[in-house]
């Protein structure tokens, strides 16, 4: 069960990065001195927001199982409505469960970007209040700690989402890169700083999950965040590579610059996408043994 929840969350903060970022990168495409009309099929964001939204639920009900101890609780209005009201997990859900149903209304009825914007970043941001990271240390600033955290998944948010929509887009312009270098320099313009962000606090993270509390640290749990961190600096590298080299190249229409950009921005997706399966389970396991 510990592998198909993680695979679940997976799936769930994946989707929702996606209609973030993708959402996002596209507003400020569209402010930007050359706005140009970008964002990914509504197909893909209707999937990705109904997925979040079934996702969500099957993790509400596997948390109302673990909780009661039995799976026949999930079947139980009591117990349900018990969790719901008296967790901070059950809270925290429901709230979100709103926010996806909204989100999910709101991409079907192609409501207002900037609603689809806040809404899905709410329901992002408001996963960190049940995290490791919130939970490590003195309860009276478990708030503070899950702001870090929301902050750290908002920027992760906004490059995994933004590459979901520039990928795509390199695909469908191959053999003519003019269309792309808009979108792509709105993108490096505000990923560098994204990034930026994204390492701090992360950083910040770990040292909460790891220092916050007592205890012998957890092998598995160290290495599955070791290797976060080695994919997220290597992804962190391509983006360096593809801000001061690739787009540079582009705008020059240098003939391999557009071949490589979509086999750079192809890695990064996958690296991304890699990273918060590895998130997926990290939010399982304990940090510390015993």
């Amino acid at each position: 069960m510990t592998a198909t929840l993680a695979l679940v969350r997976a799936v769930h903060i994946a989707s929702l990065m996606i209609v973030f970022g993708s959402e996002s990168l596209a507003a400020l495409v569209q402010r930007s001195p050359a706005p140009r009309d970008v964002a990914l099929p509504d197909a893909i964001l209707r999937t990705c927001a109904t997925t979040a939204l079934v996702t969500a639920m099957f993790w509400f009900a596997v948390g109302v199982a673990a909780i009661a101890g039995d799976w026949a609780a999930v079947s139980s209005k009591s117990m349900i409505a018990a969790v719901a009201t008296a967790t901070l997990f059950g809270r925290v859900m429901l709230a979100r469960l709103a926010l996806l149903a909204l989100l999910v209304g709101a991409v079907l009825l192609r409501m207002p970007l900037f609603l689809r914007i806040v809404v899905a970043g709410a329901a992002l941001a408001a996963i960190a209040l049940t995290s490791h990271a919130a939970a490590a240390g003195d309860p009276a600033f478990l708030l503070a700690r899950a702001a870090n955290d929301a902050i750290h998944l908002l920027a992760a948010g906004f490059w995994v989402g933004g590459l979901a929509m520039l990928t795509p887009l390199a695909i469908r312009h191959r053999g003519t890169p003019v269309p792309l270098i808009g979108p792509l320099q709105v993108f490096s313009r505000w990923g560098i700083p994204a990034v930026a962000v994204l390492v701090l606090a992360g950083s910040f993270n770990g040292y909460l999950v790891l220092f916050g509390r007592r205890g012998a640290w957890s092998p598995l749990y160290l290495a599955l965040l070791s290797t976060k961190i080695v994919l997220a600096a290597l992804m962190v590298s391509l983006a360096l590579a593809n801000r001061f080299g690739l787009l540079p190249a582009l705008q020059r229409g240098e003939r391999d610059a557009e071949e490589t950009f979509l086999i750079s921005a192809v890695a990064e997706l996958a690296i991304g996408v890699t990273i918060v399966a590895i998130v997926g389970l990290l939010g399982l396991l304990p940090p510390q043994m015993g």
